[in-house]
């Protein structure tokens, strides 16, 4: 490990625009023995990178006019080595998995934890130290040091893991806060034989089905953090058998949606081609078609109603689901498939997993999945690289223009009973 002793030849710069927060971290880590400064501009950071005069840069996310995540690849690209700590005292988690996909060392959130800051420095630093000396020269050995470098990782990661693990929690917490607190006052009404009495009988059956509607998002979202969870850690398992996707899957999947579909006075047509018989495991392929319909359902407008297709053929199961909404941004459609990713619709809730969850199961399957969206042009579904390309559709006013999203989903299936995992 680093000691106090050795702490002295290290160089930490802070780069964060709240100034109490970068004092108090400056000299506390001056306390522990680093060289330790607060820089504001870029410039100066660009300039200690390229004398190398930094051994580990903690980066706040609201740094450089509150695009401090933009450095990342910068820094990275001058010197890719470089250990960086990043906090945020934003809790959303777009921004946190933005930043992870950076190649940062660690992330926290703020307030920051003083204890975590310091075991995530001597932890990066012993990286960054042992890296240097690995060319086989001989160096690391005489400099006299250990490679610790699972255990570091593994402290690290640990402290990683744990905070995001509470930060998921308060996530959920606050998901779920305002769904069970309607079921709970619902069913404690109906419940009650003095109040249930004075209910009538249609605002009696609209309040149950409000509660099974929020039970089932509940169950969704719960079942979605399981997927993905397992998926993330290499552990989940596919059995390719042969189905009947209408009776096996899509049918179920219907059924089940019928509360949500009356609520929102929404019907699915279903239009299968081909044979209904294919090769896949069935319970994950159920979850795919859930996650899609719940979709469609969420984001769909009411009193419309939803496609469902199919095509199965000796090659391929090609299922597409359509519905009219609030449609996909142009510039979304890449990322929609990521974990946490959300549309933007005041009013939703969920945890931007199902279409993530449903990219895994298209994967496992050694199929695909994508997304189109566009306008409705007298009730024709034109996509954004068509409408975009066409002159005359491109000077129409969007105005008032109606849009869809459709949801392509494909896998292969032809083959005999398969095993496979992700």
């Amino acid at each position: 490990m680093i000691g106090q002793r050795k702490a002295k030849r290290y160089r930490i710069i802070v780069m964060d625009s709240d100034v109490k927060t970068a004092k108090q971290l400056v000299s506390v880590l001056c306390k522990e023995g680093y060289r330790a400064e607060n820089i504001e501009q870029t410039s100066r950071l660009f300039e200690k990178i390229r004398s190398n005069l930094i051994d580990v840069l903690i980066l706040d996310v609201d740094a450089w006019y509150k695009r401090g995540y933009e450095l990342i690849p910068i820094v990275k690209s001058m010197d890719r080595l470089l250990p960086i700590i990043v906090t945020s005292a934003d809790d959303s988690i777009e921004v946190a998995a933005k930043v992870r996909e950076q190649g940062i060392f660690f992330y926290t959130m703020k307030p920051l934890d003083m204890q975590e800051i310091k075991i995530a420095l001597k932890n990066a630093l012993n990286r960054r130290y042992t890296s240097r000396y690995t060319s086989g020269s001989g160096k690391q050995e005489k400099l006299g040091v250990v490679d610790t470098s699972e255990v570091i990782r593994n402290n690290t990661e640990m402290c990683d893991i744990n905070k995001h693990l509470n930060w998921i929690m308060a996530f959920f917490v606050h998901e779920c806060k305002g769904t069970l607190g309607s079921v709970m006052m619902n069913i404690s009404a109906l419940a009650d034989a003095n109040i249930s009495q004075r209910i009538s009988p249609a605002k009696h059956n609209a309040m149950l089905l409000s509660s099974l509607c929020s039970l089932r998002m509940l169950h969704d979202m719960i079942r979605n953090y399981i997927i993905s969870y397992r998926g993330e850690n290499k552990r989940l398992q596919c059995s390719r058998r042969r189905v009947d996707v209408y009776k096996r899957c899509l049918e179920p999947v219907i059924n089940e949606f019928r509360p949500m579909l009356k609520k929102n006075e929404m019907s699915i047509n279903v239009d299968m081609k081909g044979n209904r018989f294919f090769y896949c495991d069935a319970d994950l392929m159920k979850i795919g078609i859930s996650n899609l319909i719940n979709n469609a359902i969420k984001y769909g407008t009411a009193c419309t109603d939803i496609r469902c297709k199919s095509l199965t053929t000796d090659q391929i199961f090609r299922l597409s689901i359509w519905n009219e909404g609030i449609g996909v941004e142009r510039e979304r459609l890449d990322d929609i498939f990521e974990r946490f990713i959300r549309f933007d619709k005041v009013g939703i809730s969920g945890t931007g997993l199902g279409l993530h969850v449903v990219k895994m199961i298209a994967n496992i399957h050694n199929g695909s999945v994508k997304a189109e969206s566009g306008y409705l042009i007298t009730d024709t579904s034109v996509t954004y690289d068509e409408f975009y390309s066409n002159p005359r559709l491109a000077k129409t006013d969007r105005t008032d223009l109606k849009k869809f999203a459709r949801f392509i989903f494909e896998i292969p299936s032809s083959g005999h009973q398969q095993k496979g995992e992700v």
